[in-house]
């Protein structure tokens, strides 16, 4: 009778073993493919790409077109030697587009977007853009690299195309630092910190900087994203300035 009720507990231990492994593997191939759904869906699709401009002062074709998919697109955005190459939105506040895609549907990946006080003409002499840090170079996921000294030295060109012009990006530092920092996330215009505070900051806490001659004249844009998981409250911002393409 013992025996038997050994065996019994024994058949039920590896029943419950085998189930919890299944949990696991089940488990396990669903992470799987939920990560590779979401970054999947980061990705462009052709009807989009096609219409990326490519112009210096006339891309009111494509933008135009852009629109059709979703109002609120107004730019496109593109880092050289990485794949940061998408459209820009801007949304009614900085939540807007964090679970939102650039055609305005739920998304995980969210959107590249362009702070909500900012002009979408760019011509504030400060302004921030945002991105999901994503694995597989997806979205923001590529600013990571400009934590290598190699390749910020050798990789400082960029360009955000608007409807009437388009701007030249020239890199000049990166830096990390909390999601609340308020001299770099700051955007208060009655109150405004001035560029050459906001440089001399910005050098201050570089993980590398070149002097590129930014001034108070000069139009800053911040690329800002997660410094790895999502729960990490540290941001990596890259910073350039605008230089209108002729």
């Amino acid at each position: 009778m013992i025996r038997k009720l050994i065996n019994i507990t024994s058949r039920t231990i590896d029943y419950i073993v085998l189930i919890a492994l299944l949990i696991i593997l089940a488990y396990g191939i669903y992470s799987i493919y939920s990560s590779y759904a979401i970054i999947n869906n980061a990705k462009l699709d052709d009807e989009i790409l096609h219409l990326k401009p490519t112009g210096s002062t006339d891309n009111s074709n494509n933008i135009t077109k852009l629109k059709e998919f979703n109002q609120n697109i107004f730019a496109w955005i593109e880092l050289d030697g990485t794949k940061i190459d998408y459209p820009m939105v801007q949304g009614e506040d900085n939540h807007e587009y964090l679970r939102k895609d650039y055609k305005g549907n739920f998304s995980v990946s969210g959107a590249i977007y362009l702070d909500y006080k900012n002009r979408k003409d760019f011509t504030d002499p400060y302004s921030i853009v945002y991105g999901h840090h994503m694995g597989r170079s997806a979205m923001f996921g590529d600013l990571d690299k400009y934590k290598d000294k190699n390749f910020f030295n050798n990789n400082t060109t960029g360009k955000i195309y608007l409807e009437n012009k388009t701007y030249n990006l020239n890199i000049f530092a990166i830096i990390i630092v909390p999601s609340k920092d308020a001299t770099i996330f700051n955007i208060d215009f009655l109150h405004p910190i001035s560029n050459l505070d906001r440089l001399k900051y910005i050098k201050e806490k570089s993980l590398f900087y070149r002097d590129i001659g930014a001034n108070n004249e000069s139009k800053i844009v911040a690329l800002s994203t997660c410094n790895g998981s999502p729960t990490n409250t540290d941001r990596i911002v890259v910073f350039a300035v605008l230089e209108e393409s002729l």
